[in-house]
């Protein structure tokens, strides 16, 4: 069984892990969709060959649309690599190109407490 959470699908204990980390992180529900939604829009102008800066941002962080199954692997390992820059100037700017500056500043707290804990 999975579940649909905005438009993209989870397994149930990840689902659990997310919401509970996204309330513990006091992320809203908003700002994680919206994350979601554009993390979708980079994945896809990447697998487009389209460029822009969240799609530059994307490769700079070593990330290939090839290396993931579905766009929802691939925005774990968005949040994988942002979360584990150590340049958190860096980590900024990339946020800030590949979910906007308000979004961004939202998920900068996320990010820093490594978007996850270690059973998701």
């Amino acid at each position: 069984m999975t579940i649909c959470l905005y438009g993209s699908v989870f397994p149930p204990k990840k689902y659990k892990n997310i919401n509970t980390l996204r309330r513990k992180r006091a992320l809203s529900g908003d700002t994680f969709e919206k994350a979601l939604i554009k993390a979708r829009a980079a994945i896809v102008d990447l697998s487009a060959g389209t460029i822009n800066n969240a799609s530059k941002a994307l490769q700079s962080l070593g990330l290939r649309v090839e290396d993931f199954d579905s766009k929802e692997a691939m925005f774990d390992g968005i949040i994988d690599a942002l979360s584990n820059m150590e340049d958190k100037t860096l980590q900024t700017a990339y946020a800030n190109e590949i979910f906007g500056d308000n979004i961004a500043n939202q998920m900068l707290p996320y990010l820093r407490g490594n978007g996850r804990d270690q059973s998701i």
